[in-house]
């Protein structure tokens, strides 16, 4: 286990050089914390190996639907647990058949009728939550004093809702620092998004232990990719465009916007809403899932315009993210390479504190 100085994350001791010499970075990410392992409709009664925070992990469903996360190990002789069946609730490992059963206990060796008293696996509490299945890695203890947050957008009706999910060869706090400073889109998106005005610092909070930035427009032309759903046209919108880090492994995020002459039968407003859950799979990759929601219906044509400029701009991101991610790692200099910060990266640095306060209080 690390000391707390010793997670990293980017700027984590560069006046010194860092903690992991030659560009080599260890852990930052709680375990006793809510993370999404999956989204609902991944998980079958057919076993799903899915690797999070360091961890094998093998997920299914009981025949009442409830789902089951264990570790991806027999006790036996290591096979992973993922490549066998089920009977019933009870995962058979597919190299010599013992049989686990949802709570992590072996309860049959098909070679004798004793089953040892070790023969068994980690259990890791789930929670189901609309679209996505989120695991807690950490003490089962300490699982009950919290709650994956509640996503009103996700569960109410009303809201034109598409997701997907991307994996990236980067540590996820470089995908968490990237939606927490929006004015890399004229750069790395000028050709995809188009939004072109993210020019200057936003106004930033702490409250409740999460970050928030906020960003007014005044009326101007939107991008086209919002011009097209909206029905705004070239007409002068206002906006306002938000961005909330909840924690380690969610961030919120949004767009409002408001017609300031409306014409008589046209919207007056709209509302744009994105989530990105990020969950380590090991300091230098992560999974990715994201959902975006309009509060307007959606025609297939729209859908599918929104859906491929989306994933073409969070393609962008994600190479972007792994060159920087290769260059921490192949650069002898590593974390001892000067980062400079701007006034715009300060929702960025309050994300690291942010971090931070959770490492901590995972220590305790």
């Amino acid at each position: 286990m690390t000391s707390s100085n010793e997670h990293w994350f980017p700027g984590a001791g560069a006046a010194k050089g860092g903690p992991y010499p030659g560009g080599r970075v260890g852990p930052n990410y709680p375990r006793n914390h809510w993370w999404v392992i999956a989204t609902s409709a991944e998980i079958t009664r057919e076993p799903l190996q899915r690797w999070a925070l360091d961890l094998p992990i093998v997920l299914y469903r009981r025949g009442d639907g409830r789902t089951v996360a264990l570790d991806d190990r027999c006790p036996h002789r290591w096979a992973p647990l993922s490549k066998g069946w089920l009977e019933g609730d009870e995962l058979v490992c597919g190299y010599h058949g013992l049989r686990f059963a949802p709570e992590g206990q072996c309860v049959k060796v098909p070679t004798q009728a004793a089953v040892p008293a070790k023969a068994c696996v980690h259990a890791y509490p789930l929670i189901e939550r609309g679209p996505f299945v989120w695991i807690w890695t950490g003490d089962p203890a300490r699982a009950g004093d919290s709650e994956p947050p509640a996503i009103d957008w996700l569960e109410e009706d009303g809201w034109s809702v598409l997701g997907g999910y991307m994996a990236a060869e980067c540590n996820y706090m470089l995908l968490k620092e990237n939606v927490l400073d929006l004015t890399h889109f004229g750069y790395v998106h000028r050709k995809t998004f188009k939004i072109l005005d993210w020019d200057r610092a936003p106004a930033v909070k702490v409250e409740n232990g999460q970050v928030e930035f906020r960003l007014e427009f005044p009326p101007s032309r939107l991008a086209p990719i919002f011009a097209a759903v909206t029905g705004f046209g070239e007409k002068p919108i206002a906006r306002v465009n938000w961005g909330r880090s909840v924690s380690p492994s969610l961030h919120l995020a949004g767009q409002d916007f408001t017609d300031p002459q409306p014409a008589t039968g046209e919207i007056a407003s709209a509302a744009f809403r994105v989530l990105h859950a990020t969950t380590p799979i090991s300091p230098t990759r992560m999974h990715y899932f994201w959902m975006a929601a309009w509060d307007l219906p959606l025609s297939e044509p729209q859908r599918d315009q929104m859906l491929r400029t989306t994933l073409a701009g969070f393609q962008e991101d994600k190479d972007m993210l792994e060159a920087i991610q290769a260059q921490m790692i192949r650069d002898p200099r590593g974390l001892a390479f000067p980062e400079v910060m701007v006034g715009s990266d300060q929702p960025a640095v309050q994300a690291r504190r942010q971090l931070q306060r959770h490492l901590d209080q995972d220590a305790i």
